[in-house]
């Protein structure tokens, strides 16, 4: 089955419901040609680590994996159009090429660094996650932007990964992958939750690549990244990206630090410690606040956790539009598409899989959960390029029960609205008042879909709406659920 972003016209804004649940309270937003956002810049994930796994997949594995995650042409596919390429620090793996040289880092976190010695290079390591990030941009990827959790294990103090930084390392990393590979990095992130304190090699439960710095440091390194990244020929091509902090606060400690940010051109953030607390959302306002005038773009650069549960992918929804509409990012990036644990993961290595228990390339066989789906509701509709719009609830901070995000796709004309219902028991008779923007009448083409897991609705072309006069229209929003209206034909005069 194919699928475009308007496929085709099932009903317009006029028709009348049908099917449509009964509700129980009202609620209502009006849509304002005012931009939040000019463009936003998409949607993404990490390659590492599920990359090091699924490169060495065979042919039709492969695809299929690819497919769900990158394509804009099959269903069900999540459309991604960003990457994040994970510049490794580890030693070489072993020969089967799962198994780290450093017994503590699990399958597949241990990425393979480049430089494996002061003057030796290997241009062989870590075919794998090259090999997905270039058929990525084959299938429609255009943005890249690299990252690094460690400098080489060889560099540090410890001598290990986990927990002297060279800048020519990353710089030259970055031009050979551009030269080498065609993998078109146009920004770099140096460092990974550099100010949480956990990235100790000392620590036996570390199994990941990680290093921490305190903000003096990487305030002076960056200067040295920038200095090394133009000597290798890149300025102008590739920017510099600070600072992946853990969570909104963290980062606002940085910021406020002012930790090298004026040679940035981005301000990247994760998205962990979420809550339904409104003082989360009210450090996403100060954060957007702090971030220099000269940083025109940002991006939630990382999260997941929320699990395959009703309440874990309404929290996903939630926070995703919270980011979009306080925090005002320019992309939203998943960190990892494809894990064995099912509450990290948008796709499953195989359908009968409450503890995976490590990716077996024997019986992968990659199956969208119910997170996928609720992705999609984003994923698929608030396109590259378009623009994110204001609205009468555009400001609604934690816990927001309707919490709505809206955008205008230029290029094609078509308004997105999503809409998450995260009450736990009411249904909501929900109006959009889109009176104020141009071409929105009786007539206009709409389609809609849902994703509510506890009614088994998946990504689910639904119902038509109740009815409309003057560019108004109300629809029965279900308890814990996503619903994405699609309306064609749509001006909006910015």
């Amino acid at each position: 089955m194919h699928i475009s972003v308007i496929a085709k016209v099932v009903g317009s804004i006029a028709l009348a419901s049908h099917g449509v649940v009964a509700v129980s309270s009202t609620d209502y937003t009006q849509v304002m040609p005012i931009a939040l956002t000019r463009s936003f810049e998409g949607w993404g994930t990490s390659l590492g680590w599920w990359a090091q796994f699924a490169g060495r997949l065979s042919t039709c594995k492969h695809q299929a994996l690819m497919d769900l995650i990158f394509s804009r042409t099959k269903y069900p596919s999540l459309g991604l159009n960003i990457i994040r390429y994970n510049i490794g620090g580890s030693p070489p793996t072993a020969a089967d090429g799962t198994t780290p040289a450093d017994p503590l880092l699990t399958q597949h976190k241990g990425v393979a660094a480049f430089q494996t010695s002061p003057n030796v290079w290997n241009w062989n390591a870590d075919m794998s996650q090259r090999r997905i990030a270039i058929q990525a941009q084959q299938m429609g990827v255009n943005i890249v932007e690299a990252f690094s959790n460690s400098p080489p294990w060889w560099m540090t103090i410890s001598g290990t990964s986990r927990g002297n930084y060279n800048g020519e390392y990353l710089a030259i990393v970055v031009k050979t992958l551009r030269d080498k590979d065609g993998i078109n990095i146009t920004s770099i992130e140096p460092f990974n939750e550099p100010n949480v304190m956990w990235w100790q090699a000392s620590r036996t439960n570390s199994q990941q690549e990680g290093c921490t710095y305190l903000p003096r440091t990487q305030a002076s390194f960056i200067p040295i990244l920038r200095s090394a990244i133009d000597s290798s020929g890149l300025t102008g091509k590739v920017g510099l990206t600070t600072a992946d902090e853990y969570a909104y606060n963290w980062s606002l400690f940085n910021l406020n630090g002012g930790t090298g940010y004026g040679e940035s051109a981005k301000a990247n953030v994760h998205g962990y410690g979420y809550s339904t607390d409104q003082s989360w959302s009210l450090t996403r306002q100060q954060w957007r606040a702090a971030v220099p005038k000269s940083v025109t773009r940002t991006w939630m650069s990382e999260c997941g956790g929320f699990g395959q549960t009703s309440s874990g992918i309404i929290g996903m929804a939630s926070n995703i539009i919270l980011d979009i509409n306080i925090a005002r990012v320019n992309a939203w990036v998943f960190w990892q598409v494809l894990d064995d644990n099912p509450d990290w993961t948008l796709v499953l290595p195989r359908a009968t899989c409450p503890k995976c228990g490590g990716l077996d390339p024997n019986t992968f066989d990659p199956v969208p959960s119910n997170g996928f789906y609720g992705f999609m509701q984003f994923s698929n509709h608030i396109r590259p390029g378009s623009v994110i719009l204001s609205s009468s609830r555009s400001s609604d901070l934690d816990p927001c029960i309707i919490c709505v995000v809206v955008s205008w796709n230029p290029a094609k004309s078509v308004l997105t609205i999503v809409a998450v219902n995260s009450d736990p028991a009411i249904n909501y008779m929900h109006t959009f008042d889109l009176s104020k923007l141009a071409g929105v009448s009786s007539n206009t083409p709409m389609l809609a879909y849902r994703t509510a897991v506890g009614q088994n609705e998946l990504h689910k072309q639904v119902a038509n709406p109740v009815g409309t006069s003057k560019g108004t229209f109300s629809y029965s929003l279900p308890s814990m659920s996503i619903t994405t209206f699609l309306l064609s034909g749509v001006t909006v005069k910015l």
